[in-house]
């Protein structure tokens, strides 16, 4: 009898190419993306692009208009009381950015076919998992990288440290701070015509040390660690609660202030994101407030993990293929909160934003 190919099922206990591109493919084009802190209006805006081939996104954003209202008449504007304006029109402008997707994760991920024979037919997908959190947590520390870079990059090049707020821990209470480096955000950006950054696309992350400092303060809603007495609050009602764009699934959420999610990330992201500015420690940042308008993230995902067999062996070789990119393009979009007597590194040096894996 010959023998004939046999393609099985993405969930069937055998390893073939087939079938792990599959099941493969589907991950890396969901989980990755939306298992990340900032979602899309929240913190930042994303492009998502299903082909690992783009390496930059152009970003426009229009000027506003400049002009003014006259006032007709004997007692009018002066020199432009007519019937007609007399100054020159105006024309549209606008201002763009570059979002480069220049970040890549593509490390050869190796399965010997023995380690499957021994262990469990199952083991790629469990190696799939692991990337995906991998990534995930590379995509979370990138992205706050580049934001706490760019406030303290700015506040050091413009001279501007109103959206560094400290934090004392021996005399200010954390809500207070936070509503703090919340009112920044609410003066918005007037050099690019943005009168207050939205309310509703911001959000709030804090090491764990932040996060203990709500829990800690009397007389505080965080005290009985109920979120939902924080949404009552927000919503300023003792039943049911609107529709709202909380996602308690993502780790490490703890509530709501100002109709902002507070998250904390893990203290293993933050060691991540110090890599990323070249070894600069950055223990005394607690945390930040970060505004949508202002942060662009974008991804370039490949529709297929490919898979061949290994070079040195029997086995198979995964090659994944994730990138992406984060560009702030306004700075006073985001207000971190530092512990008293900080010192801005980018006062020396300015920081920027590198992946460490290095190609030998």
């Amino acid at each position: 009898m010959p023998l004939s190919p046999a393609y099985t099922t993405a969930n069937s206990p055998s390893v073939d190419s087939t079938a792990a591109g599959r099941e493969l493919s589907k991950r890396f084009l969901f989980n990755i993306v939306q298992a990340v802190m900032h979602q899309d209006g929240m913190g930042l805006y994303e492009h998502y692009e299903t082909s690992g081939n783009v390496l930059e996104v152009r970003v426009l954003q229009h000027d506003g208009i400049s002009a003014k209202s006259r006032t007709i008449g004997a007692n009018g504007t002066q020199g432009n009381a007519k019937f007609f304006n007399g100054l020159d029109g105006e024309q549209p402008a606008h201002d763009s950015w570059l979002l480069k997707l220049n970040e890549l994760f593509d490390r050869v991920q190796i399965i010997p076919q023995l380690m499957e024979d021994v262990i469990g037919v199952d083991i790629l997908n469990r190696h799939a998992e692991r990337i995906e959190q991998r990534v995930r947590q590379l995509v979370n520390a990138y992205t706050i990288a580049k934001q706490v870079s760019a406030a303290l990059n700015y506040a050091a090049t413009e001279s501007d440290t109103s959206h560094i707020v400290e934090y004392d821990s021996t005399s200010d209470a954390m809500t207070n701070v936070f509503y703090d480096a919340s009112i920044q955000l609410d003066d918005g950006d007037p050099d690019h015509n943005i009168d207050a950054f939205s309310l509703g696309g911001r959000i709030a992350l804090f090491r764990s040390t932040g996060k203990r400092a709500f829990f800690d303060e009397d007389k505080n809603i965080f005290a009985v660690g109920s979120s939902r007495a924080v949404e009552l609050l927000e919503f300023g009602s003792a039943g049911g609660l609107e529709y709202n764009k909380i996602k308690p699934e993502v780790t490490g959420y703890f509530g709501e202030l100002n109709q902002t999610p507070l998250h904390m990330a893990a203290e293993t992201i933050w060691n991540l994101v110090e890599d990323y500015v070249g070894g600069t420690s950055l223990s005394d940042v607690i945390g930040f407030v970060a505004a949508a308008e202002g942060t662009g993230r974008g991804y370039g995902v490949s529709h297929t993990t490919k898979l061949i067999p290994t070079r040195g062996g029997q086995g198979l070789e995964m090659q994944p293929l994730v990138r992406w990119g984060v560009e702030v393009f306004f700075p006073k979009s985001i207000a971190l909160i530092v512990n008293s007597g900080f010192v801005n590194p980018s006062a020396t040096t300015l920081l920027d934003v590198l992946g460490t894996e290095e190609v030998l």
